[in-house]
């Protein structure tokens, strides 16, 4: 893993090159501005997924004033909040850093790049970008009536839709991209072939663009866009520098731990939550457990024992007031250990919490590979074709070339979910951040997860957790250096 991150000049077989292009591509009016504050147009709609990149950059650059404007930005609920916590935890307005949402019914290009013909998406993208007057929501600035998205100074994109949208503004504008990819191509490309082609071609070219760096921030996600494009893009991970680091680090509630696993059926949940109820009980572990997305007590379990998400948070004060949406500094503040049961290749929110050093207990690979297959049995089944959604039989459909020799063991895509092989699965466990990083605690069940949890002293987890945060942010902080070193 550290040589993934950790070497002085990770993957420079596929660094392009980067002094230069932000020159090239700024007008002499734009160069101006950057004496002063940094105008960032945000393209998106996973909100978290874009102030990582954005957040990233300006740490790596001793914060830098900006002004950064949402297109999109609607996910999850709350959005808002969580973009001006973000904001508030570098210094708010005061300190020159301020943000705009856009709220405009003609920018629906999230779905236009499925159903729109060409030409008319292309017209609707130029048009959102050239138009003056926009409907928008305001955070700490003011008067943003007459902005113009062309005038900023780069461009970042980021999300599930992302992928193509960033690939057409690069055929509209020579304003500099940072394209941060958190989700695979595929999640959406249209079903016909002949179309599918030509929006992968458009995306290969766009990684091949001076003005355009592009980055994953999970092995597994740099493997299959390889496999489907040919092309090797950048592994930067994520630190979250976005959310606000409490300046005591020691849990304010301790003996909570809470329970993370969203990939199971109401009765695979529910058996689980009784074993872990007769485990506390016969073990007397100093905890309480906190479900989440339990919505109703079922009848027989110790409410004192095994709580659900909102009954804990309506009766402590959160960052945002709600019991539905918590921020993670709450979670940093409340939970002396995370219990994971992973639901995807690829989890920001485990990112998340391991950039803030909390205590994270995940089942062994092993164990995830096993749950998987059947999971995929079941959703088969169902029709329900989530979670799992890099897995996806579609983004075997997202090759360029057919039937390419493949450097890699297993396809990354499973093209029969019935029959998903539990040794493919197990193969690309070993390319996610949570199988991988160091300091997480692998249980073999769930008495070995009370017993772990219940451990009186976590520090040497959270001492290689803090360790391999501040080598992978050397490499990072260098990444970002070499990608904007004429922005400084």
């Amino acid at each position: 893993v550290l040589d993934m991150f950790g070497s002085a000049e990770p993957l420079q077989h596929t660094l392009w090159p980067a002094v230069g292009w932000y020159r090239d591509a700024l007008s002499s009016s734009a160069r101006e501005v950057v004496e002063g504050a940094f105008r960032v147009g945000i393209f998106g709609v996973h909100v978290t997924s874009l102030l990582e990149p954005l957040f990233a950059w300006g740490k790596a650059h001793d914060w830098p004033r900006f002004t950064g404007t949402f297109v999109g930005g609607a996910h999850p609920p709350m959005s808002d909040m969580l973009i001006q916590e973000a904001v508030n935890g570098i210094g708010g307005s005061d300190s020159g850093y301020k943000w705009n949402v856009i709220r405009d019914e003609q920018l629906d290009f999230w779905n236009d790049v499925l159903y729109l013909p060409l030409p008319e998406l292309l017209a609707s993208i130029d048009n959102a970008l050239r138009r003056q007057t926009f409907v928008a929501g305001t955070g700490f600035a003011s008067g943003v009536g007459h902005l113009r998205l062309s005038e900023q100074d780069f461009y970042i994109c980021g999300g599930g839709h992302a992928p193509i949208l960033c690939a057409y503004l690069a055929t509209l504008t020579d304003t500099p991209i940072l394209f941060s990819l958190q989700a695979p191509l595929g999640f959406h490309l249209p079903p016909d072939p002949i179309a599918r082609t030509f929006k992968l071609v458009t995306i290969r070219q766009a990684f091949a663009s001076r003005q355009v760096v592009a980055s994953v921030d999970c092995h597994f996600l740099q493997a299959q866009i390889q496999e489907q494009t040919g092309r090797t893009l950048d592994l930067v991970r994520n630190h979250a520098w976005f959310i606000p680091r409490s300046e005591d680090s020691e849990v304010l509630f301790r003996g909570q731990v809470a329970l993370v696993a969203p990939t199971m059926t109401s009765s695979n949940y529910y058996a689980l939550l009784a074993l872990f109820h007769e485990t506390l009980h016969v073990s007397g572990a100093p905890f309480t457990l906190i479900a989440k997305h339990l919505r109703s007590q079922p009848k027989g379990f110790n409410a004192a024992i095994v709580r659900p998400w909102y009954e804990y948070w309506a009766e402590h004060s959160t960052q945002f007031g709600r019991n539905d949406m918590i921020s993670m500094v709450d979670v940093q503040a409340h939970f002396s250990a995370v219990i994971i049961f992973p639901w995807d290749i690829n989890m920001l929110s485990f990112d998340e919490m391991y950039s803030l050093e909390i205590p994270l207990l995940l089942p062994t690979p092993a164990a995830v590979a096993l749950y998987w297959s059947q999971l995929m049995q079941m959703t088969t089944v169902s029709g329900r074709n989530y979670p799992l959604y890099l897995l996806r039989p579609e983004h075997a459909q997202g090759q360029l070339v057919l039937n390419r020799t493949s450097v890699y063991d297993h396809p990354p895509w499973f093209e029969d979910p019935m029959n998903a092989d539990i040794r493919a699965l197990l193969y690309w466990t070993s390319y996610t951040n949570w199988a991988t990083w160091p300091g997480v605690n692998f249980f073999s069940g769930v008495g070995d997860a009370v017993l772990k949890a219940a451990a009186p002293d976590l520090s040497s987890c959270k001492a290689d957790m803090a360790n391999f945060n501040g080598q992978t942010w050397d490499a990072t902080q260098g990444w970002f250096h070499r990608a904007m070193s004429v922005l400084r």
